[in-house]
């Protein structure tokens, strides 16, 4: 069961991701054509890094204090 949790998770979040980066992308966009297309990348890159960044902050508060077993 938690695989299958596991699983799902990865791939809602994955469509997520893929859903916010390409809406970033187009509408920042400047027209078409490798010039017009090029703000649009940049800034679905920051959203990227942005995504990245509220994740690990994320997991770092949520794990803060976890006593793994050394085993």
């Amino acid at each position: 069961m938690a695989s299958g949790i596991n699983t799902a998770a990865f791939q809602i979040g994955g469509a997520f991701g893929v859903a916010v980066v390409s809406s970033v992308a187009l509408s920042v966009a400047d027209g078409p054509g490798p010039a017009g297309l090029t703000a649009g990348y940049r800034a679905a890159f920051a959203a990227c890094a942005l995504l990245a960044a509220v994740g690990l902050g994320c997991a770092s508060t949520l794990l803060r204090g976890t006593r793994w077993p050394t085993g």
